[in-house]
């Protein structure tokens, strides 16, 4: 047994998918590296994942099997799959820049202090959206 997983560790267990059956989790051993394109520049990470259909920039994406497609809080399913801001366009099957944690600096930003939301087809807003997930 390696050394990750010897004596006391936290255990998670998950709520079931299914009646009757229980999944537990516990933490296994590092993995390996990262994909390349990868990178943590201070506290910002950013990552080139595909895009699956083109993708204008400084737009919220989530992830599919296919690649990166905009975000939406009026599609309740997208709750919890965010990816991150992308940081420039790019066309479909063509890699894009997301940042996923950190600042991004976008001279055409005009926030004002407070918070900052995902709004409608990967649009971020600062007017919480009506009649969508917040």
């Amino acid at each position: 047994m390696s050394a990750c997983c010897d004596g006391p560790f936290r255990v998670r267990v998950l709520r079931p998918a299914e009646p009757g059956i229980v999944r537990v989790v516990v933490p296994g051993p590092m993995g390996g590296d990262g994909p390349p394109g990868a990178s943590a520049q201070g506290n910002r990470s950013e990552t080139a994942i595909q895009a699956a259909v083109a993708l204008g920039g400084h737009k919220v994406v989530r992830g599919t099997p296919e690649g990166a497609v905009y975000a939406s809080a009026a599609i309740l399913s997208d709750l919890g799959t965010v990816i991150g801001v992308t940081t420039g366009a790019a066309a479909a099957d063509a890699d894009v820049a997301v940042v996923s944690s950190g600042a991004i600096d976008e001279p055409s930003w005009a926030w004002l202090p407070g918070p900052v939301w995902l709004g409608l087809d990967g649009d971020l807003t600062q007017t919480p959206p009506a009649g969508a997930f917040v």
